[in-house]
């Protein structure tokens, strides 16, 4: 096998339903197509693909990423909604994942009926084994760097 140029660590499937479409099979299937030896599935708020994605990836050897985006409410940007990206980096952070789903779930804490919110307080509780990635632009480092807020440091944009 090549060497990969480039992983997908944040793709969305079907089950993502405002911003995917592909079926989680057809995006392992694109996955071998390209030489990559991993693909990350990390559907909005929720892992309902993520047994259809799993068995897809093992079948074709390709190493099933799992995680989910989700959104939550920044403290620095004065409550304004904010994206995250929790990848599982073993079966705890699985575990987590599947905990921070179902809080989220219980607490139904919709602010604008589209997308499921964390509560920070519960990520810092179930934080092991888990990779965060920032959210790019539409994270909370993203969104100060575009407001050109800092924590005491210079942002020179």
């Amino acid at each position: 096998m090549k060497e990969p140029k480039f992983i997908h660590l944040r793709c969305h499937s079907d089950y993502s339903m405002l911003n995917g479409l592909a079926k989680p099979e057809k995006l392992v299937r694109s996955a071998v197509k390209l030489n990559m030896p991993a693909l990350g599935l990390t559907d909005s708020s929720n892992l309902y693909g993520v047994i259809k994605f799993y068995k897809a990836a093992m079948k074709n050897g390709i190493k099933p990423i799992i995680g989910i985006d989700f959104n939550f409410s920044s403290k620095f940007l004065k409550n304004k909604n904010c994206s995250i990206t929790l990848l599982a980096k073993n079966e705890i952070g699985y575990k987590n994942l599947i905990f921070l789903t179902s809080k989220a779930h219980q607490k139904k804490n919709f602010q604008d009926n589209s997308a499921l919110m964390i509560n920070t307080k519960w990520l810092h509780s179930a934080r092991e084994g888990l990779i965060v990635l920032s959210g790019g632009v539409f994270g909370e480092i993203g969104q100060l760097i575009l407001k050109k807020k800092s924590f005491g440091m210079s942002i020179i944009l």
